[in-house]
C-alpha cells in the first residue's frame, strides 16, 4: 500500500494520507486499532459509496488497517457568509434534504424496541472513562444527570418500538462540500445505524453549537421535519409514521446517540466541555419547545 502523499493529517484512530496527485486519500488506522472497529468504519465508508453525494470508496484492506477514497475538490459550505438568518433552512431545503433521504432509503430501516437501544448506548457510555481529575468530575456531574434525565423519559415508553436507519453521524456544514458535481458530504468514519433524525438534528444543532448562524432552532427544524415527513410518505410510510408518532422519541434519542459518538470518536482533547456546551444547546431547544416547561438546568453551569 502507498504511503506517500501530499499531506498527512492525524484523525481519528488513525491519519489520513491525502495524494493529490493521483485524486485519493488512504486512510491509515493506528497499529493497535480493534479489528472489529476498522471493519465497522470500512462497512460503513462502503455503505456511503452507493450513494451519489458521497466519495467513492476505491480499494481496502480490513487485516492490513487501511482503505482508499477518491478525493473530493469543491469549496466547504461553513466558508460561505451567512448573513441571513434563514441561511440554513434555504441550504437544507434546495439541497441538504435530498442527501437525508438518500441516506434513510439506501437500505431497508432495522425497527428495534426502544428500551433495548437505551440499554446499549448507556452501556456504552458507562464503559468510557469520563474523568481524570477533580476538575473533570465536577463537569461529568451534570453531564450524568442529563443522561440519566434523557434515559429515564425514554424509559417510560416500555413498550414503543423505533426505526433506525444509515446515518452519516456528523452531518453538518463542516463536512458538507459544494463541489462541480453538486453536494458532496464527506468524513464518513462515524457512519452507521441511528435514529432517522440523528443527521437532520446534527445539521442544525452543530451550527447553533458553533454559534456560527443566528437561529431559531426550534421554528426551522420544525418546519424541516414537516417537510421530511411529506417527502417520504409514498417511500416510506411506516417509518414516517414512526416519525410522526415519535418525534419527541427520536428527539431524545438524539441527545444521546450524539453524547455516545463524541465520547467515541474523542473529538477534542476539552470533551467534557464539548458536551456541556452540546447539552447547553439542548436545552435552549426544549425551553423553546416546551415552555414553560424546563428540561434539566444542571448542565448550564
Amino acid at each position: 500500500m502507498p504511503i506517500f502523499g501530499n499531506l498527512c493529517l492525524p484523525v481519528h484512530i488513525g491519519f489520513k494520507v491525502f495524494n493529490f496527485k493521483k485524486k485519493n486519500v488512504t486512510k491509515n488506522f493506528s497499529p493497535n486499532t480493534d479489528l472489529t472497529l476498522v471493519k465497522r468504519e470500512i462497512e460503513g465508508v462502503r455503505k456511503a459509496s452507493l450513494l451519489n453525494f458521497s466519495p467513492k470508496i476505491l480499494r481496502w484492506n480490513i487485516k492490513e488497517k487501511w482503505y482508499t477514497e477518491e478525493f473530493i475538490v469543491g469549496k466547504f459550505y461553513y466558508s460561505y457568509k451567512k448573513n441571513n438568518t434563514n441561511f440554513l433552512l434555504e441550504i437544507y431545503q434546495q439541497e441538504i434534504e435530498p442527501c437525508i433521504i438518500q441516506m434513510i432509503l439506501v437500505q431497508a430501516p432495522v425497527l428495534t424496541p426502544l428500551r433495548k437501544y437505551v440499554e446499549e448506548i448507556i452501556t456504552r457510555i458507562k464503559n468510557k472513562v469520563f474523568y481524570s481529575s477533580k476538575t473533570d468530575r465536577i463537569k461529568y456531574e451534570p453531564i450524568k444527570k442529563f443522561i440519566n434525565t434523557v434515559a429515564a423519559r425514554l424509559n417510560f415508553e416500555k413498550s414503543c418500538k423505533v426505526f433506525l436507519i444509515f446515518s452519516h453521524g456528523d452531518f453538518s456544514l463542516v463536512n458538507i462540500l459544494r463541489a462541480r458535481e453538486g453536494i458532496k458530504v464527506i468524513d464518513w468514519e462515524s457512519a452507521g445505524l441511528r435514529n432517522p433524525l440523528f443527521d437532520l438534528y446534527n445539521f442544525f444543532f452543530t451550527e447553533k453549537y458553533y454559534q456560527n448562524a443566528n437561529i431559531n432552532l426550534v421554528t426551522e427544524i420544525g418546519k424541516t421535519i414537516s417537510s421530511l415527513r411529506y417527502h417520504l410518505k409514498s417511500k416510506a410510510s411506516d417509518l414516517t409514521e414512526s416519525i410522526v408518532s415519535s418525534a419527541e422519541i427520536y428527539r431524545w434519542l438524539y441527545y444521546l446517540e450524539r453524547i455516545d459518538l463524541l465520547m467515541e470518536r474523542k473529538l477534542s482533547n476539552n470533551l467534557l466541555s464539548v458536551i456541556l456546551r452540546s447539552i447547553n444547546v439542548f436545552n435552549c431547544y426544549e425551553k423553546g419547545y416546551t415552555e414553560p416547561k424546563s428540561f434539566i438546568n444542571g448542565a448550564n453551569k
